[in-house]
Parts: C-alpha cells; sequence; structure tokens
C-alpha cells in the first residue's frame, strides 16, 4: 500500500525547540506505519494548499492522510504576516459562522476528489463532523487519552489582526476560552503528551498516533 500523509506541521512528524526555533526531529508516526505500508508526506501551512497537494498527488497513492488545520490559515499567508479581512470580524456568531464556512469548503473540496481520503483532527478538531472517512476525530483526544480538551478554534496567529476597539463582548469570551485551552497543550499537566515544543505531539505520543492509524488502514 502506497500512503500519502498531507496537512500541516501536525503531518509532519516531531517537533523540538533547537536553536529557540520549532524544528522537526523525527518521522514519529510514519516509522510504525511503514512497517505495514510505504508513505509519503507533504506538508504545508493551510487546508488550501493541503488540497492543492491532494490534487497534484494523490493517483501515484492508494490511499490519503488529511490532517486538518486551523481553517482561517487559508485566508492568511504567512510570508504576508496573516494579513487578510479578520478585522471585519466583530461577534462570536461572526466568527463561528466563518470557521464553519471555510471547513466546509475544504470538506466539500475533499469530497470532490476521486481518491480514498482518511480525515484526521489535528489542529482543528473534527469531534462536531460526522463524516464517514474520519478515522480519528481529534490526535490530542486520542494521545492524552481526552484528558487535554482541544480548542474548537486554533489560533494561528490570525486574532491579533482582530478589529477589538469595536467587537463584541461575545467574541472575547470565546477567543479567550480558546486561547486558555491552546495554552494549556504547553502546562505542565499536558506536557507528557505535547512537550518538549508545546505545540504538537511529541515522540510517545506519536506512537500512540501511528498505532491507530495502522490499525484504520488494515482493518477490513
Amino acid at each position: 500500500m502506497r500512503i500519502l500523509s498531507v496537512g500541516d506541521s501536525w503531518c509532519a512528524g516531531v517537533w523540538d525547540v533547537v536553536d529557540d526555533k520549532h524544528t522537526l526531529v523525527d518521522e514519529g508516526y510514519q516509522k510504525i506505519v511503514k512497517k505495514h505500508a510505504k508513505i509519503k508526506t507533504c506538508y504545508g501551512f493551510s487546508n488550501r494548499e493541503a488540497v492543492q497537494n491532494v490534487i497534484k498527488y494523490h493517483k501515484k497513492f492508494d490511499l490519503v492522510l488529511f490532517f486538518v488545520t486551523d481553517p482561517f490559515r487559508d485566508l492568511s499567508n504567512p510570508d504576508a504576516n496573516h494579513s487578510f479581512f479578520i478585522k471585519e470580524i466583530l461577534t462570536a456568531n461572526e466568527l463561528l459562522t466563518a470557521h464553519r464556512v471555510l471547513l466546509e469548503s475544504t470538506i466539500q473540496s475533499l469530497n470532490a476528489i476521486d481518491a480514498d481520503i482518511r480525515l484526521i483532527g489535528g489542529c482543528q478538531s473534527l469531534n462536531h463532523r460526522s463524516e464517514d472517512n474520519i478515522i480519528i476525530p481529534c490526535v490530542s483526544d486520542l494521545v492524552s487519552n481526552e484528558e487535554y480538551t482541544h480548542p474548537f478554534i486554533w489560533d494561528s496567529g490570525w486574532s491579533s489582526f482582530l478589529n477589538f476597539s469595536n467587537s463584541s463582548r461575545d467574541l472575547m469570551k470565546l477567543l479567550v476560552k480558546n486561547r486558555q485551552q491552546q495554552n494549556a497543550m504547553e502546562s505542565e499537566p499536558f506536557q507528557k503528551y505535547f512537550w518538549p515544543d508545546g505545540y504538537h505531539p511529541n515522540a510517545n505520543s506519536h506512537i500512540i498516533l501511528g498505532n491507530e492509524i495502522v490499525k484504520n488502514i488494515t482493518s477490513k
């Protein structure tokens, strides 16, 4: 079996902080998957970029693993410092609506591709979705045995561009709640799952992730 794994940094492997920079140090779950199949990773920044990689390469593979990331990255350009129209979002409902539309666009784009695509919730949890091809709704839930509560909205840095002077109180409450959950990934109780870099599953968590992926791809 030939597997293409696409998404953001969560699909790439294990990360550490080296010389104050987040650095990929190990292929993580891929080592376990390689015992059962050939696997190639292709990672970038946004869901949009990942979809384009699926379109470009999927015909060479039997199965695609798609790690879903923060939908708001689709509106941003990392080279332009997240410069997009996020400032026009002023209420919690507007934020949630934009989030839903962006994520739905990703799912529909994948559904239009003639390929066996399995979804994995990475930065973006898929616990609220019901697609049949979701094999891991939330990696954070999986590796922490649901001890860690993954934020519904992952902030990749875009919140700093919101127009806080005119935004509603409910938007602020939603952002604070999600940010607290996101920051908790770096805290002592959860470092055993996400340390040493505090933003990704660590080596031990990747063993759990790899075994879960293998269980799915080898089941009949």
